[in-house]
C-alpha cells in the first residue's frame, strides 16, 4: 500500500471518526477476529449477541417488557435466531405509537434520530446508538 493509503487508513480516517465520537477500529478488530470463524462459531457469537440484546430490551424498555410478558415469552426463551418467531411482531402503526415507550432507560442510549419520508402516509422515527453508526 502506498504512503497515502496507509496515512488515510491508519491516521486520517480513524482520527476523523474519533473526533465524531466513533472508534472504527473496535468493529474492525472484531471483524478481523471472526472473518475465518466456522459457521458454528459464528452461530454461537450471533446467539450470544441476540441473548444480550433480548435481556437488555426486556429489562430496560417498557414496551418490549409488556409485549413479551403478555405473550408469555421470557428473555431466557430466546436462545438463537430460530426463537425469534416466538416474539410478537412490531407492526409499523405500533412502532409509530410506541416510539417513546420503546426507548431504553439504560445505556446504550440512542444518539441519532432519523425520520422516514412518510411515503405510506405517516413518517416513522428511527433511533440508534453510536455503535450502530459505525456499522
Amino acid at each position: 500500500m502506498d504512503l497515502y493509503g496507509r496515512l488515510l487508513g491508519n491516521v486520517l480516517y480513524p482520527g476523523w471518526e474519533r473526533v465524531r465520537g466513533r472508534d472504527p477500529h473496535t468493529v474492525g478488530r472484531m471483524l478481523e477476529r471472526t472473518q475465518h470463524a466456522t459457521a458454528a462459531e459464528l452461530a454461537d457469537l450471533q446467539s450470544g449477541y441476540l441473548q444480550r440484546l433480548v435481556r437488555h430490551a426486556h429489562r430496560n424498555t417498557a414496551y418490549y417488557r409488556g409485549q413479551w410478558d403478555a405473550a408469555g415469552v421470557r428473555p431466557e426463551d430466546i436462545r438463537d435466531v430460530r426463537d425469534l418467531a416466538r416474539l410478537p411482531l412490531l407492526e409499523k402503526a405500533q412502532a409509530r405509537a410506541s416510539d417513546v415507550e420503546r426507548l431504553a432507560d439504560a445505556p446504550p442510549y440512542p444518539v441519532v434520530v432519523k425520520h422516514t419520508s412518510g411515503s405510506t402516509g405517516a413518517p416513522l422515527t428511527v433511533r440508534y446508538n453510536a455503535e450502530s453508526r459505525i456499522w
